[in-house]
């Protein structure tokens, strides 16, 4: 499983690199991968903030099928 970085640490690594810091560089300081820096950075693009995504199952619809329902809504379209 991939390790979490900690918010500080991915807001400090991004002020260096603003400061002029190379990403290689940076990469090797804090003991990361460049890839790691590049999904930052497109998540930071993508939602405005470094913040880590939520950690666990995916929340919205219930996963379950109510058969009763689901009966009901074919005999409906027949």
């Amino acid at each position: 499983m991939a390790r979490r970085y900690s918010y500080d640490l991915r807001m400090k690594i991004f002020k260096e690199v603003d400061d002029g810091l190379s990403i290689v560089k940076a990469c090797k300081i804090f003991n990361i991968s460049r890839n790691t820096i590049y999904r930052w950075k497109h998540l930071k693009w993508e939602t405005g903030d470094i913040k880590a995504k939520p950690y666990g199952p995916a929340k919205g619809y219930n996963a379950k099928i109510d058969l009763k329902e689901f009966e009901e809504l074919i005999i409906q379209s027949s």
